[in-house]
C-alpha cells in the first residue's frame, strides 16, 4: 500500500510542474485527468493534488462519476456534492476562499471515457479549447506510460457506466459543417469528406498521403479546395476547425490542426 501512494504521490508532483507550466497561464490552477475502462471496470486517475485525491477517496465521491460522465465539456453544479467538499478542502487545507468554477471534459473512446477536470478562475472560452484539446492529448500518453510502468495504477470502478457509442470528431462537427456548405450553396465530393474526416482526428497530410497513396501536393490541393467551398481558399487550418466547431447549446471540442 505504501508503494501504491507513492507512485501518485510521484505522479502529482510531476503533474504539478506540468500544470504551472501548460495550465496556470491560462488561469487553471488544478486539473486531473481519469480514464474509463467500462468493460474492464475500472478508473485511472493522474491528480495534480495528492491530498485531495486521497480525500476524494475517501469521501466514496467516486460514486457520483455516473452522474458526470456525460459528453462535452460541462460545468460543475454549484451544489454537487463533489464541489461542496472540494470547497471545504480548499478552505481548511489551502487556506483560500477565492472564487472559482470547476469543469468537466469527457470524451468517449473505445474503452470508454476520458475525463479532464479543472478549476479555473474565469468561464472557459472557445478559443482556450485547441490548448484544453492538447492537454489532454499529452495527458492520455503519459498515462500510458505511466501504465506500462505501474500496472497496479488502476481502482476498482464501483459505480456503473454505460459503453459509448464512439462519435468521430467529424460526426461532432457535422451540424455546423452542414449550415455552412448549406449557407454557401456547396456540396463536398467523397474524397474530399474523406480527407476533412482524416484531418480532424488530427492526422498529419504526409500520413494522410502515405494512406491514401497520392502525393501531399495532392492532400494540400485538396484541403485548399474544401476551404474554398467553405468560403475561404486561404484561411488558416486553426479558423477551419473554429468554423466546424461552432458552440451551439454546449462547448464542443476544438482541434488544432496541424495540415500546413
Amino acid at each position: 500500500m505504501y508503494i501504491f501512494h507513492q507512485h501518485f504521490k510521484q505522479v502529482a508532483k510531476v503533474m504539478q510542474g506540468f500544470m504551472q507550466q501548460h495550465l496556470m497561464p491560462y488561469g487553471i490552477e488544478k486539473c486531473g485527468y481519469c480514464r474509463f475502462d467500462v468493460s474492464a471496470a475500472r478508473i485511472m486517475m493522474i491528480p495534480t493534488d495528492y491530498n485531495w485525491h486521497c480525500i476524494f477517496w475517501e469521501k466514496n465521491l467516486d460514486m457520483h462519476f455516473h452522474h458526470r460522465i456525460q459528453p462535452g465539456l460541462h460545468l460543475i453544479n454549484s451544489q454537487h456534492d463533489v464541489l461542496h467538499h472540494y470547497r471545504h478542502y480548499r478552505k481548511t487545507c489551502l487556506k483560500t476562499e477565492d472564487a472559482f468554477l470547476k469543469y468537466d471534459w469527457v470524451k468517449p473512446v473505445e474503452m470508454g471515457f476520458e475525463l479532464l477536470t479543472f478549476v479555473s478562475h474565469q468561464p472557459v472560452s472557445t478559443k482556450l479549447m485547441p490548448h484544453l484539446h492538447w492537454v489532454r492529448c499529452k495527458l492520455a500518453q503519459a498515462q500510458t506510460a505511466l501504465l506500462t510502468r505501474y500496472p497496479d495504477m488502476w481502482f476498482e470502478m464501483r459505480t456503473m457506466l454505460d459503453q459509448p457509442p464512439v462519435p468521430s470528431l467529424l460526426e461532432q462537427a457535422a451540424p455546423a459543417l452542414a449550415l455552412q456548405l448549406s449557407h454557401l450553396g456547396a456540396v463536398l465530393t467523397s474524397a474530399e469528406y474523406r480527407l476533412l474526416e482524416h484531418l480532424v482526428e488530427h492526422r498529419h497530410d504526409g500520413i494522410l498521403a502515405l494512406q491514401s497513396q497520392c502525393h501531399r501536393h495532392y492532400i494540400q490541393a485538396t484541403l485548399r479546395e474544401i476551404k474554398r467551398k467553405l468560403g475561404n481558399a486561404s484561411m488558416s487550418n486553426h479558423q477551419l476547425f473554429a468554423l466546424l466547431f461552432q458552440p451551439r447549446t454546449q462547448l464542443t471540442p476544438l482541434v488544432s490542426g496541424r495540415l500546413q
